[in-house]
C-alpha cells in the first residue's frame, strides 16, 4: 500500500516482503517515489522478510539517495529488526 501527502510517501509493504511480493511491490512505487522529496517505509506490519526483501530495500534508498532525497525505514517490526541484526544492515537505514 502507498499513501501520499503533501511532499512525502509513505509505503507500507504487506505482511510478508519475500520474493513473492517484492516484484509487484517495487512496481508499485518505482513511478510513486520520482513524485516526492522523502520516502518513507513502514514496516511495523511487515512479519517475513528474506534476501529479496532485504535487497529490495537497499534498492529502494540508493535510487532515491542518488536523486539527493531522502529515504527513511520506520516502524520496524521484531521480525524485521531481527532480520536487519543478522544481516548487518540495521545501520545502514539508521536502525
Amino acid at each position: 500500500m502507498v499513501t501520499k501527502s503533501a511532499g512525502n510517501i509513505i509505503i507500507d509493504p504487506p505482511s510478508e516482503l519475500t520474493i513473492k511480493t517484492v516484484g509487484e511491490l517495487y512496481a508499485q512505487t518505482k513511478e510513486q517515489m520520482d513524485k516526492y522529496e522523502i520516502v518513507f517505509v513502514n514496516l511495523v506490519a511487515v512479519s517475513e522478510i528474506d534476501t529479496a526483501g532485504i535487497q529490495l530495500l537497499i534498492s529502494l534508498k540508493k535510487e532515491v539517495d542518488a536523486k539527493g532525497k531522502i529515504f527513511d525505514v520506520v516502524g520496524l517490526s521484531a521480525e524485521v529488526d531481527e532480520i536487519f541484526s543478522l544481516y548487518g544492515v540495521g545501520p545502514y537505514f539508521g536502525k
